[in-house]
């Protein structure tokens, strides 16, 4: 059942109210609300702000997701798997049902026209989720592995999904747009913005009692690290796109902030297995012509051909230590937000049906 209201109570003041109820059949029943409101005490210049309830019921895929990986310790292969939560692997390691996450959304901004054809808004939002679903660390050693034959397994490790941290979020988001229009044929638009965001995690779960010496696997360095600096915290983009009759131009410009992974230990016998990855700026160009209902494209992703830092760890296959790159296989990290595939130069033919 869900109701939603909103009414300009003023000319200048907006205000709106909405509530949901529903009931699942594997999780029970859920309350959520929320309120928003704008005010315009004078024309072209506009506050705003809302705070709202979330719930999110687990996927199917944090449900059921099964896989097996090998990785080589020491030298030798070993069998990693993720088990869905209901196995009895799982289980062992001390796995329970997944429960919903909950959430608590506030925001405040201001929207404003400083001058014609120029909007800008800045929003401030905090965002905290309880009971967040997360990966577990790998569970590794000789007592996880006795473990896992009463069942079947031949596994020498393990992890699954799990509710174990409530976290955090805090940013503030800056968006421009203006427009300027040269003839009746030719508009020129720019687009540009900020985002700041840091995550933090607030609290986790605890280790069953008889893992206890593994409370540091279930939400340990490489996942705190993944969540809290696995994305960029700064976000920097501009955009242009000048149209003239049947033909367009677009360039893109983003800057992606620095990135960090960590390993179980800070360092190894090959070096370190900490390393943040510089801020990195990716342009994109393309061009279009229109002819009736036919449009031809061309264009090119990073067209400066920018890739992400290298893995400064390349492992040591005489030891058996991966290292970063897992001896040098994977010479860039796979948490690059832009990924490292290079320039993509592509052609594209548009056709609209009558």
């Amino acid at each position: 059942a869900y109701v939603d209201l909103e009414s300009d109570l003023t000319k200048q003041f907006l205000l709106g109210v909405a509530g949901r109820f529903e009931n699942y059949s594997d999780f029970g029943s859920t309350s959520t609300g929320k309120i928003a409101a704008r005010y315009e005490p004078v024309p072209r210049f506009a506050v705003r702000g809302a705070a709202s309830s979330g719930f999110r019921a687990p996927s199917l895929g944090q449900e059921f997701f099964s896989s097996t990986a090998t990785n080589f310790i020491a030298g030798q292969p070993f069998d990693i798997r993720t088990f869905p939560v209901a196995t009895a692997e799982a289980r062992l390691l001390g796995a329970s049902d997944l429960e919903p996450e909950k959430s608590v959304n506030m925001s405040a901004g201001v929207a404003l026209e400083p001058l014609t054809s120029l909007a800008l808004t800045i929003d401030f939002y905090r965002i905290t989720i309880k009971d967040r679903i997360v990966l577990s660390d790998n569970f590794t050693g000789a007592t996880i592995q006795a473990l896992f034959p009463q069942t079947g397994s031949t596994a020498a490790g393990g992890r699954f999904f799990t509710n174990a941290i409530d976290t955090r979020s805090n940013g503030v988001d800056v968006v421009a747009n203006y427009g300027y229009s040269f003839s009746n044929r030719s508009v020129l638009k720019l687009t540009g913005g900020y985002n700041h965001n840091t995550v933090k995690v607030t609290g986790v779960d605890s280790t069953p009692p008889n893992l206890t010496a593994f409370q540091e696997t279930l939400f340990g360095r490489v996942e705190r690290t993944r969540i809290e600096k696995g994305n960029p915290r700064d976000n920097l983009f501009a955009s242009a796109n000048y149209s003239l009759g049947a033909f367009g131009l677009t360039a893109r410009v983003q800057r992606y902030g620095e990135v960090s992974v960590a390993g179980a230990t800070a360092t190894n016998a090959t070096g370190t297995l900490d390393q943040t990855y510089g801020a990195k700026t990716i342009t994109d160009l393309s061009a279009a012509y229109t002819l009736r209902r036919i449009t031809a494209t061309i264009g090119a992703d990073n067209v400066f051909d920018v890739y992400p830092d290298r893995n400064l760890n390349p492992g040591d296959p005489n030891t058996g230590n991966g290292g970063l790159s897992n001896f040098g296989i994977f010479p860039y990290a796979g948490i690059s937000p832009f990924g490292s595939n290079g320039r993509f130069v592509y052609t594209k033919l548009t056709i609209g049906l009558p």
